[in-house]
């Protein structure tokens, strides 16, 4: 089994004339052998520089950006007045101006603008065409298939899609802008004659409204749309076209269940109380005095939200409130892959705690932001937190010890549950820990992966100005 790893190495060269930006992106290939951590790891490097500066040209520092897959580089570079898009090593058409560059979600497409004169032209893989002057960057579509931005005619602003002009408008939210999740439909809010609306595909869809509040949201399943909108200073919830009730306010959401199927969203209520609506009807088991979070399970059949009531916090689940606590960790509610568990993180006099399932797990005098974990079988639970100047990653009720503070990202389990990983450290001191199993201390790691399969465990380590490979700790 074969693994990439990439790094990017940035190096500038300073004088008074200009600053020029070495990038090189090193493809470094590893092969397993055997199949337990063992047996011997045979490492197989190959170094592969895909980002050679071209002569002549000098790059910008704050354009340089990596594909999705972090396979390519480009970047924005200039050679006397002219300026340019670099892909790995291919120059593209210059001009005398250039918008930021986009990457299509597959890491096979790049597109930007460039103005020569009083033209633009839209550069899509290194090929060029005429285009009217452009309101930011192009955007792709999920499937990397299509492009659409926003470009203006006199005072109206419209959207191109594939080439296409829209409909002009007195005014559009360009931050709606979005593809549905199966790249069929383009979607997004715009006002004429004082009235918002939503359009798809060149085509009105909504009512009007005195306001469009937020971004629009589309279910996993590309078939449904949800919005805030606001008339005579309320704002209701509007679902496939359907208005719901209006409130003061409304809060949290709209959010789709992951199968679609449901809506939920908080509101504000006229005695100035909050309440969760669920596919339109209020659910008075989460009225609040405040609240944070709105969370699906992951089979869509749970609901979970925290609400404060008078000055204590619970979590209310499946309509179901549990143990008061004087706060709770802002965005640490997750539920387990099957759905049949939760964990959150909530505070009690001084001491932080991990619940589980409405039990309460080991004090804390600091919990590590987003650290929680379910294993992908949902029979075990890891996450990070603080007691003195030590940090632990406990998993399973045993607390391992870090160098340092833990980096929460970096915590996961392997694909059968059986191990576990992270990374974490000091500024200038390092090391990824495998199983309760600390490795070689280095001046810098990143986050380490499982191999398919989740036999063994790559990083890579820095010492010194020297980066390389490591696998199941061997260089």
């Amino acid at each position: 089994m074969d693994g990439k790893y990439q790094m990017t190495m940035t190096r500038a060269l300073r004088n008074r004339l200009s600053v020029t930006i070495v990038v090189l992106v090193c493809a470094r290939t590893f092969a397993w052998v055997g199949v337990s951590r063992a047996e011997t790891v045979v490492l197989n490097e190959q170094v592969v520089s895909l980002g050679r500066p071209q002569a002549y040209w000098s790059p910008l520092a704050d354009s340089v950006q990596a594909t999705p897959d972090s396979a390519h580089v480009l970047y924005t570079a200039w050679q006397g007045n002219q300026v340019s898009v670099i892909f790995d090593d291919r120059v593209g058409p210059a001009f005398a101006q250039v918008v930021r560059a986009s990457v299509s979600p597959d890491s096979r497409h790049y597109a930007y603008f460039g103005r020569r004169g009083s033209l633009w032209w839209m550069v899509l893989d290194g090929k060029g065409v005429l285009a009217l002057p452009p309101q930011g960057s192009a955007v792709f579509s999920p499937d990397s298939s299509r492009t659409a931005y926003w470009a203006t005619q006199g005072e109206q602003p419209f959207l191109i899609v594939d080439g296409q002009a829209g409909p002009r408008f007195d005014e559009v939210a360009q931050d709606s802008l979005r593809f549905s999740p199966d790249s069929t439909r383009v979607v997004y809010a715009a006002k004429e004659h004082g009235q918002w609306f939503v359009v798809q595909n060149e085509t009105i869809i909504s009512s009007k409204f005195d306001k469009i509040v937020g971004p629009l949201v589309l279910s996993e399943d590309a078939n449904r749309l949800a919005f805030v909108a606001g008339r005579s200073g309320r704002q209701m919830v509007v679902v496939d076209g359907k208005l719901g009730p209006t409130y003061q306010s409304i809060g949290l959401g709209p959010v789709f269940s992951p199968d679609s199927s449901r809506v939920a969203y908080w509101a504000l209520k006229n005695d100035n109380k909050w309440v969760v609506v669920v596919d339109g009807q209020e659910d008075p088991a989460y009225e609040a005095q405040a609240f944070d979070s709105l969370v699906f399970s992951s089979d869509s059949q749970r609901l979970a939200a925290f609400v404060k009531r008078d000055r204590w916090w619970r979590l209310v689940v499946d309509g179901q409130a549990g143990p008061a606590y004087e706060a709770v960790g802002k965005g640490s509610l997750v539920f387990s892959p099957d759905s049949k568990h939760y964990a959150f993180g909530a505070k009690r006099g001084w001491k932080w705690h991990i619940v589980k399932d409405g039990r309460e797990h080991p004090l804390f005098d600091r919990l590590l932001n987003h650290s929680i974990r379910f294993s992908p079988d949902s029979q075990r639970m890891a996450y990070g937190g603080r007691r003195g100047s030590d940090w632990f990653v406990l998993v399973d009720g045993y607390a391992h010890q870090a160098m340092g503070k833990v980096r929460s990202k970096s915590i996961r389990f392997s694909e059968d549950s059986s191990s576990l990983i992270y990374a974490g450290g000091t500024d200038s001191k390092q090391r990824v820990v495998i199983d309760g199993d600390p490795q070689r201390v280095s001046d810098a790691v990143t986050d380490p992966v499982f191999s398919p399969g989740g036999s063994h465990v790559a990083w890579m380590a820095k010492q010194g100005q020297r980066w390389s490979v490591v696998v199941d700790g061997i260089e």
